[in-house]
């Protein structure tokens, strides 16, 4: 009897060891729902994670995706056993999907009871922001360089100014980082007003600032014409170059007192302009071209046009004192640049194929003089080597085109001998430049500067 009631303790000290084990056992959490399940790749994220089971002092929840370190979360509060939140920090994670891990802690056995979401969370990258662009405006005849600052800026961005239908896109831009970019934009012949600057991540993710440049209707300007010259029997139609051109746009040659006026105007563009002249009967020489459009501007070349005798030869040939050719002198472009570059823009090489043309007409033995000059800003020693690297540019030009590099003379001036005076970006425009003149014997650097 003793012996049965030993076995009967025995069983039941057994069944209540069991029962006390599978109470003390931890369970495998369940998980159902995870909110938000998305962030940004740039923020601290809060989430709720929903289901059951969750240990109150053991629960653990973390983010892991392979070849990634894990995404611990923080800030971790045990709401119940069907409710848990915390905080993932996504920043400078990787993109794309994780998998969610929530897992118990055994009390006694310190085991893990584990619960895998697979692809339960995705990491978004963030959308670039932009706070600045300098500058904020600029004419539509030119070429402007852009600083654009902000944040979340991705290798290979680009860039673009939109104003409704209209989509300016750059011709090279340059994310320096997250937080910076630089574009050059060609702005010739664009509808001036408001446009916002857009960035576009290669993830397709966009920034844009409102309204943030302005594109001014650049003042009139010339910068070439073709031909250069004429006989006196007939009508010549030429075709001029330059910005803000309009349909009502006054054009005609001048010299001294003696005035020809355009017998018929073609504004093809903005930026150009087929225009006929009568010059039967007209005197001989070199003449100025002028336009003045409605807005009451002018512009000027001068000495660009020749008008020769119907029997002569129809090239106006230089001089033979040794002072400048003048008369081919007289039809020779500057050459601009922009603000600490020595490049050519694109926009000055039609003045650039207009300035070869009068340069074949020089005697072969002549000497071809590159003045560079700057702006007054920066120091002066980094000014004349800036406009001497300017000058080299235009005569690796020439020598391109089979000019003899030995008649090519190099000056630079810096900052000394403006073309225009003032404190402006209107002025600097101008006197960022090189002049080219011809000389039948080798000048001084200050003889040069007289052309």
């Amino acid at each position: 009897m003793r012996t049965k009631l030993l076995a009967v303790v025995t069983v039941a000290l057994l069944l209540l060891f069991s029962i006390s084990l599978t109470a003390l056992a931890t369970a495998v959490p369940v998980v159902k729902e995870i909110s938000p399940n998305k962030g940004l790749d740039s923020q601290i994220v809060q989430v709720t994670i929903e289901g059951d089971k969750f240990h109150a002092k053991t629960v653990n929840v973390k983010l892991t995706k392979e070849g990634q370190p894990d995404i611990v979360a923080t800030d971790l509060v045990f709401v119940s056993s069907e409710k848990l939140i915390c905080s993932f920090d996504l920043r400078d994670k990787a993109l794309g999907q994780w998998d969610l891990i929530v897992s118990n802690t055994g009390v006694f056995t310190k085991r893990e009871k584990v619960n895998i979401t697979y692809n339960a969370f995705t990491i978004e990258p963030t959308a670039p922001v932009i706070t600045s662009v300098e500058p904020k405006q600029a004419y539509n005849n030119s070429i402007v360089s852009l600083v654009i600052k902000g944040t979340n800026f991705q290798n290979g961005a680009q860039v673009a100014l939109v104003s409704g239908n209209t989509v300016i896109h750059p011709m090279n831009t340059i994310v320096v980082s997250a937080e910076e970019i630089q574009t050059q934009i060609t702005l010739n012949g664009v509808a001036p007003g408001d446009y916002d600057v857009q960035v576009t991540n290669p993830d397709g993710r966009k920034g844009s600032l409102n309204k943030g440049f302005n594109i001014k209707q650049g003042p009139l300007a010339l910068y070439g014409i073709e031909p250069s010259s004429a006989a006196n029997n007939g009508t010549v139609t030429v075709t001029l170059w330059g910005y803000s051109f309009d349909k009502d746009m006054n054009i005609r040659l001048k010299q001294n007192n003696t005035v020809i006026n355009a017998a018929d105007a073609d504004i093809v563009s903005t930026s150009e302009a087929k225009v006929k002249f009568n010059l039967a009967g007209a005197n001989p020489g070199i003449y100025d071209v002028e336009v003045n459009n409605r807005k009451g501007e002018s512009a000027k070349l001068s000495g660009a046009f020749g008008i020769v005798k119907a029997d002569a030869v129809q090239v106006i040939t230089p001089s033979t004192s040794e002072s400048p050719a003048i008369d081919l002198n007289s039809q020779l472009g500057s050459i601009f640049f922009d603000f600490d570059k020595y490049n050519i823009r694109y926009d000055q090489v039609a003045t650039l194929e207009q300035n070869l043309k009068v340069l074949e007409k020089r005697d072969p033995k002549s000497y071809i003089v590159l003045g560079g000059h700057a702006d007054e800003r920066g120091p002066n020693d980094y000014n004349i080597n800036l406009s001497a690297k300017r000058a080299e540019t235009v005569k690796k030009y020439l020598v391109s085109k089979g000019f003899d590099a030995s008649k090519i003379i190099i000056y630079a001036y810096g900052e000394d001998y403006p073309a225009r005076e003032g404190h402006d970006e209107e002025s600097w425009s101008y006197n960022r430049r090189v002049d080219i003149s011809i000389w039948e014997t080798l000048p001084t650097k200050n003889e040069a500067l007289k052309k």
